[in-house]
């Protein structure tokens, strides 16, 4: 048999006690480093007794007659001070009727909001722990310790939860050993049963169990815990979440026959062809165990025998067993084929105990190459991060919210998941299991705010003691195939003590921690640019070329998900594929860890996250970093990553030819059908079957398929688009569920040049404006504002709020880098200085013209230069040049707002959709023509920031419900967006990132139309890279053109594409932009435009080549074609070119002390 690399094991007894037994000492258990737990039992295998062969297949644990819920309502009382606690509580005559009631399981701080109690409150802060004065230092492990006065816990010196609540057993169960467990009790407990002392725990996240045997009395019996908030092993509970406390998972009794199947690890190793297995089982017995016959079975999930072994027990009741299975179903996450194994413990012929669980063949390795091989396979980690949340009950999550979980992720193309930071419920492992999920499980061990604790020899036991248990709970389930040691805790020899204590426990899965990946067996690294990664590929690449044997590499976080965000998430997976030794990574991360509570007024509901219970410290929304909401909806973020991690790749080979890929590691794709269409500006005009697409993991082929039409509308694009839906029912998705898609753009041909029709149009002057009216409409030009200010169609406004530069946007999460420097320069709010029209009538037309300077702070400073052709048929031409002063910031947008009037709710556009999509996140928006309203392109993040932008748009329609409007003609693609809030509603001018929830903001009737050459990236930064620099938004000069066409009446899709598909009569105004050597280069967006420029005054030359100009002064330019008419003439001056190269520094000086360092250089 081939030896997996990570097999050999040797089985280690699982009788004794966690902790020491009760002793006298100084301080209590809660505070004490050495005693994490008092009186518990081991940590071993979670199944339990069932009573026949079909219960224990099904694996429903409730439907077990051994099995007793503890769920459900208690007696509470809590108090801030461990003192003031009623200190007898434990005792069966104390009184406690009239305590409150609380509901098992739940966090006490989520009853108390939701129930107006007094307990404490929600407290979310990140890096930090919450009962700690850091000006003072962080006296570990003392948990009451001094705290800033302004701080939650000032005052509540550690919050004490006392429950008590009774049961009676069942009377089957006399004469069996009775435990119970706790699947989660946050931070630590002390338990009692009829007044006597049972024992203590510590560790939030994995199972406490005790058996209560010794304690039990006939009839009723009083159970009495007592939870503590904190306890020293908060500091290895610093994870970025919600800091709750109480029994926040399920609580419950079981039984078990005094000679019982205690522990049992079963695992495998398949030979070198990956096809037959040797299967290795270690089973534990206690008791009596002389006439014990052990019974193991395997079988598959139609119930039919794999195996059958009969054993008797050996005297030291550890047994252990080989076997070879042939060619069994192998377990992988696209292939998730499991086996009941069952084993069944008979005396003098007699079924006294009978555990099942379901297990999994399949192998985890690694190639030289730094490969992840699943069986043989590579594989990649197409993974997220999860945290423990609900939006109504916080880290208490259902069995039904699990699920949903697990449904999503496989609907997503998520194929593994990082338990960040903590061990997750048993039943979290058991969906992996079925449906197909990679786990990296993750120790509970973070001590982010003090992180040399991992340094710290008193701390060793705590770290190793933390992973092994986490071991020893979860290592039959097949999902798992990666231990992670805990998170952000500094890189301390502790964790290459757990790392060893993980390998006497399991060497058949690799290990993994960021913080020090040298003693594990993978290198691991959090938030890179994609540019580091590919270094980090590329370096061991040339490795592996040498011969040299290299370690995976994985990305346990990145792609910080925190609001409007997931840029350039399509780079990453190039890199990823790129290279064999980077293995994938794991996005932060899945859910939002907002709470669902009502507004102020009572009317409705906002999402709550740090600082809105007045909760100190607190990071605010950081934790809503979610790639779906709290509340599990979907986003454009989602689809994006559905779209990237989609498991089929398609390639445009040309002459109708498509290369399509199963990127599947495992599975074929006979559970797939496939459909193309072919699109004439966002309608259907073809479409058909793909044929025979039976293809083995990782194969491809070769299809050919129909061209377009042979008669094509001039000025259509046409598209092809791939559609891979299921063929049948799954436990995720319906059939027909959508896994992948494509397109590719297959023609396009020169618009028709736009031709107003002819009419009557005259100009009238006022003190104020100038107005221009035609036969049905009529347009101001305010003298004042220096723009459109208003247009009335049959009598009807059609605008609100005239047309205005908009370089603002209201700042992202990731916008946080830069959204600063946006609010010293005063982008919020810029102030016009405008200049004088200049007008010229034709016998259909009028053309306004107006340069305007618009003014911040600190120097910002834009000009614009802005024709508008009036045509008699009300439409309106614009054709603009927008010029930064400066071109070294970074900006949020480039383009033009206005608005129209409340009932302008209907909107149109061919472009990009249907989700909101940017530069550096569309790939899973393809072009087409959609409709929806201006309501629905809100976006519920819980800090309102820019949202609903679309890309590509080639035009985009807003009307009223007659039909009335405009549509927005682009002279060539345009960002577009429409909203009832301004950007500068979404945010505080003295703050701009501050928090301002939904119902703080004045949202209005009117819409609020942004029409905009360029909307900056989203990129990664509110926690990793920005914007990728092919990407990022620079202040340079920009021609914006655009055409606004009124509408008197409802379209059609078909009517509106036609209206819309032409081209502007004149050439894109001309871009002057001088390179760092002092020459000037001249461009226009008309293909095959001849330019001409003047300098100073003079005659107007040919523009072919750049040239240098370093003296300075006015530039004028224009663009003219045969077919078009000339453009915008812009003028442009420019100072005397200074070479700053050869500039040495030979000071510098901070900018302190009234000193105005911006003034250094001039």
């Amino acid at each position: 048999m081939k030896r997996s690399s990570f097999l050999s094991i040797a089985f280690t007894g699982l009788l004794a006690t966690a902790a020491a037994t009760a002793q006298t000492h100084e301080q209590p258990e809660w505070n004490d480093l050495n005693i994490s737990g008092v009186n518990k039992e081991t940590a071993c295998q979670t199944a339990i007794p069932f009573a026949d062969e079909g219960q224990a297949l099904r694996l429903s644990i409730e439907e077990s007659p051994y099995y007793q819920t503890l769920n459900g309502t208690w007696k509470f009382h809590w108090v801030a001070d461990p003192e003031k606690r009623p200190k007898d509580f434990f005792k069966p005559d104390y009184d406690v009727s009239d305590w409150d009631n609380i509901k098992v399981p739940a966090t006490w701080q989520i009853e108390a909001v939701r129930h107006n109690k007094p307990w404490d409150k929600p407290l979310y802060c990140n890096t930090i722990y919450p009962f700690c004065d850091y000006s003072k230092g962080v006296q570990w492990p003392n948990v009451i310790q001094p705290r800033p006065a302004d701080y939650t816990f000032a005052n509540m010196p550690n919050p004490v939860g006392s429950y008590r609540r009774e049961f009676t057993l069942p009377t089957s169960w006399k004469g069996r050993d009775v435990f119970i467990r706790f699947n989660g009790v946050e931070a630590g407990f002390y338990l009692w049963l009829n007044g006597k002392k049972v024992g203590y725990s510590e560790d939030s996240y994995l199972p406490a169990e005790f058996n209560l045997t010794p304690y039990l009395q006939e009839g009723k019996n009083t159970l009495a815990v007592e939870v503590y908030r904190f306890t020293d092993g908060s500091f290895l509970e610093c994870q970025d979440f919600w800091r709750f406390s109480g029994i926040f998972r399920d609580v419950f009794l079981w039984s078990a026959p005094r000679t019982q199947i205690r522990d049992f690890f079963f695992r495998t190793d398949l030979d070198g062809d990956y096809r037959n297995a040797t299967v290795f089982l270690d089973v534990e017995i206690t008791g009596k165990k002389s006439s014990a016959e052990l019974i193991v079975k395997l079988s598959d999930t139609e119930g039919k025998e794999v195996l059958s072994r009969t054993i008797h027990a050996t005297k030291t009741g550890s047994t252990h067993l080989e076997f070879d299975v042939e060619n069994p179903l192998k377990w992988t996450a696209e292939t998730p084929s499991l086996y009941n194994l069952t084993l069944t413990l008979k005396q003098k012929g007699k079924v006294t105990d009978l555990r099942s669980v379901k297990v999994g063949f399949r192998e985890i390795e690694f190639a030289k190459n730094g490969q992840l091989l699943i069986n043989g396979k590579p594989t990649l980690f197409k993974g997220v991060n999860r945290h423990d949340h609900s939006p109504l009950n916080g880290r208490t999550v259902s069995k039904e919210e699990m699920e949903k979980d697990v449904q999503l992720m496989k609907a997503l193309n998520v194929n593994a998941v990082r338990t960040s930071h903590y061990p997750n419920n048993p039943y979290f492992y058991d969906l992996c299991d079925r449906y197909g999920i990679y786990v990296l499980a993750e120790a509970n061990v973070e001590c982010h705010g003090e992180m040399r604790l991992s340094h710290e020899p008193q701390w060793e036991k705590s770290f190793t003691e933390r992973n092994e248990n986490q071991v020893k709970r979860f290592r039959n389930h097949a999902s798992i195939v990666m231990w992670s040691m805990g998170n952000e805790s500094g890189n301390g020899n502790n964790f290459s003590t757990a790392e060893k204590a993980i390998k006497r426990l399991d060497t058949t899965r690799p290990t993994h921690y960021e913080g020090n990946s040298s003693f594990c067996d993978v290198t691991s690294c959090m938030y890179p640019s994609v540019d580091w990664l590919e270094n980090v590929g590329r370096e061991r690449l040339e490795k592996i070329q040498k011969g040299e044997i290299v370690k995976p590499h994985v990305v346990c976080e990145y792609a910080h998900a925190m609001g409007n965000s997931i840029g350039n998430f399509k780079e990453y997976w190039e890199t990823y594929e790129r290279y064999p030794a980077l293995i994938g990574g794991f996005i932060w991360d899945w859910v939002d860890q907002s709470l669902r509570m009502p507004t102020p007024d009572g009317k409705g509901f906002y999402m709550a996250v740090g600082g809105d219970f007045g909760d100190k410290p607190n990071d605010g929304n950081f934790c809503t970093n979610g790639v779906i909401f709290s509340d599990r909806t979907l986003s454009a973020k989602s689809y994006e990553m559905k779209k990237i991690h989609q498991p089929i790749r398609i390639e445009a080979l040309g002459n109708g030819k498509y290369r399509i890929s199963n990127k599947r590691f495992h599975a074929n794709m006979e559970d797939l059908y496939g459909r193309y269409e072919i699109t004439e500006d966002g309608r259907t005009v073809c479409s058909g079957n793909l044929e025979d697409l039976k293809l083995e993991a990782q194969a491809s082929k070769v299809i050919t398929l129909p061209d377009i039409p042979a008669t094509k509308v001039p000025g259509a694009e046409y598209f092809i688009n791939f559609s891979f839906c299921q063929k049948r029912d799954t436990e995720w998705a319906k059939a027909d569920y959508e896994v992948a898609t494509e397109q590719f753009k297959l023609s396009s041909s020169e618009k028709p040049i736009f031709v107003p029709e002819k009419g009557n149009i005259n100009l009238n002057e006022t003190a104020d404006a100038l107005v221009v009216k035609g036969e049905r409409f009529e347009a101001v030009f305010s003298k004042e504002e220096g723009t459109l200010s208003a247009y009335t169609l049959n009598n009807i406004p059609l605008i609100s709020k005239g047309l205005e530069l908009n370089l603002f946007r209201a700042p992202t999460d990731n916008d946080k880098q830069v959204s600063g420097d946006w609010q010293r320069k005063g982008l919020y709010q810029l102030q016009a200085e405008t200049g004088k029209w200049e007008t010229h009538q034709e016998e259909d037309r009028i053309t306004l013209h107006i340069r305007n300077c618009h003014k911040g702070k600190l120097g910002f400073e834009y000009r614009t230069e802005i024709e508008y052709t009036v045509n008699a048929d009300g439409s309106i031409m614009v054709n603009s040049v927008i010029i930064p002063v400066s071109d070294s910031e970074i900006i949020p947008r480039v383009g033009y707002r206005m608005e129209l009037p409340e009932g302008f709710e209907r909107m149109r556009w061919y472009g990009r959709g249907p989700w909101e999509n940017y530069v550096d996140r569309k790939d899973a928006t393809p072009i087409g023509v959609y409709e929806s309203t201006v309501s629905d392109q809100w976006v519920n993040y819980v800090k309102p920031q820019e949202m609903g932008n679309h890309e590509e748009v080639r035009w985009i329609s807003i009307t009223n419900a007659d039909g009335m409007g405009f549509v927005f003609v682009a002279g060539d693609q345009m960002a577009a967006s429409a909203l009832h809030v301004r950007a500068q509603d979404m945010a505080d001018p003295d703050h701009l990132q501050k928090l301002i929830h939904k119902y703080n903001i004045p949202m209005r009737k009117e819409t609020v139309l942004c029409l905009d050459a360029h909307n900056r990236p989203l990129g990664n930064a509110s926690c990793g890279p920005g914007p990728m620099k092919k990407y990022e938004l620079q202040a340079t000069p920009v021609a914006f053109s655009f055409i606004m066409m009124p509408l008197e009446r409802s379209y059609t899709q078909s009517e509106l594409t036609k209206k819309a598909r032409v081209q502007m009569p004149a050439c894109m105004p001309v871009m002057v932009e001088r390179d760092n050597n002092g020459y000037l280069q001249m461009s226009t967006g008309t293909p095959d435009a001849t330019i001409f420029y003047s300098l100073n005054g003079n005659e107007y030359r040919e523009y072919t080549a750049p040239f240098e100009f370093i003296d300075g002064g006015k530039i004028q330019t224009y663009a003219v074609s045969g077919k078009l008419g000339k453009s915008l003439v812009t003028t442009m001056e420019l100072p005397i070119f200074v070479d700053h190269s050869a500039w040495k520094v030979v000071s510098s000086s901070s900018d302190s002390q009234g000193e105005e360092a911006q003034n250094a250089i001039d």
